[in-house]
């Protein structure tokens, strides 16, 4: 079992420490508190941050949540039932 820091954990995950601590608890990992004091705080369980990772990122592509729509017709290039010129102006 490989114990590391807050700290450490962050930078593996590249966030924040305080976002890593929050992504640890939402996912259900609980650290190893080791004291207050000296630089020790919570460490923790390497595998178990892993397998938790794991967890989020899914293994088979997923399809787009959003159906992307069909362009617009161009509204100059249909047939023009009547063209305007000065010999035919719109009354």
């Amino acid at each position: 079992m490989e114990l590391r820091t807050t700290k450490e954990i962050a930078a593996r995950l590249r966030v924040t420490e305080t976002a890593a601590k929050r992504l640890l608890k939402r996912l259900g990992v609980k650290p190893f508190p080791l004291g207050a004091g000296r630089g020790l705080g919570d460490r923790w369980d390497l595998f178990e941050v892993d397998e938790a990772v794991r967890t989020l990122r899914p293994q088979e592509p997923e399809e787009p949540t959003r159906k992307i729509k069909p362009a617009a017709p161009n509204y100059f290039d249909g047939p023009c039932p009547q063209r305007l010129t000065k010999t035919n102006p719109v009354q």
